[in-house]
């Protein structure tokens, strides 16, 4: 049996002959001898293997022409076309025609939590990275720590704060760096003449160092109290913790 076969340009064409693939075609027409069928691709898309890819590289004409990546369980390829976002690949393996378009590939570590990569912050909040990174915000007027499975990391600084979406847990603490003030009311204090007073008062506090307020100490907050209140020197303190 004798077909002919017409390959157009940027078309490449794979004959098999029971399910082996025999030949790579490129543009022209050629005479199909035997009992063989073609796959024609279109260079500007995606290889799709019909078998198994690796069955098919061991065709060197065929590996010569594709960009083969392959994606672990723990990590993520971001792809590029002509310097343009396309896409993210996932743990597998990918074949992409060479030449007609510029294939540029970013390949990410998902097993740790900074983002060490050369990823830009636009790129961080595309919908199609979004499942794949966690993002805190520390606003101008807080001061925050950084938790990772429960130990303390690091302190962060105001803005946004980017890290990978993983199994790894990561707390981020903050607090209100400016002073604050807490309202004590209803209290039932006693005179030195033993004479009964109800009164109402409240404390003004800031806090300075974040490391004593939210490590070494819990529930910073309660501790906050009034003393000297029988001498009716002062309701009003301001306690910084440093």
């Amino acid at each position: 049996m004798i077909k002919k076969v017409k390959i157009e340009a940027y078309q490449v064409g794979l004959v098999f002959e029971n399910r082996k693939l025999v030949n790579v075609i490129e543009q022209g027409l050629h005479w199909i001898f035997g009992n063989k069928n073609v796959m024609i691709y279109d260079m500007n898309a995606n290889f799709i293997a019909p078998f198994e890819l690796n069955v098919l590289l061991e065709n060197e004409i065929l590996a010569s022409m594709l960009d083969v990546v392959a994606v672990a369980d723990n990590e993520i390829v971001l792809q590029f076309v002509n310097g343009n976002f396309k896409g993210t690949l996932a743990a597998g393996r990918y074949a992409f025609w060479k030449g007609i378009v510029k294939n540029e590939f970013t390949r990410v570590d998902l097993s740790k939590i900074e983002i060490t990569e050369n990823v830009s912050v636009n790129l961080l909040e595309h919908n199609q990275l979004k499942y794949y990174v966690r993002k805190f915000i520390v606003s101008s007027n807080d001061k925050a720590l950084l938790f990772v499975n429960g130990t303390f990391v690091k302190e962060l600084k105001a803005g946004t704060h980017y890290f990978w979406n993983n199994t790894i847990t990561i707390e981020v603490k903050t607090v209100d760096a400016r002073q604050q003030q807490v309202e004590i009311s209803g209290q039932e204090l006693l005179t030195k003449d033993k004479a009964g007073l109800r009164i109402n008062f409240f404390v003004r506090y800031q806090v300075i160092d974040i490391m004593k307020a939210l490590v070494d100490n819990k529930d910073f907050e309660k501790t906050i109290v009034c003393g000297n209140a029988i001498g009716f020197k002062s309701f009003c303190w301001r306690i910084d913790f440093r």
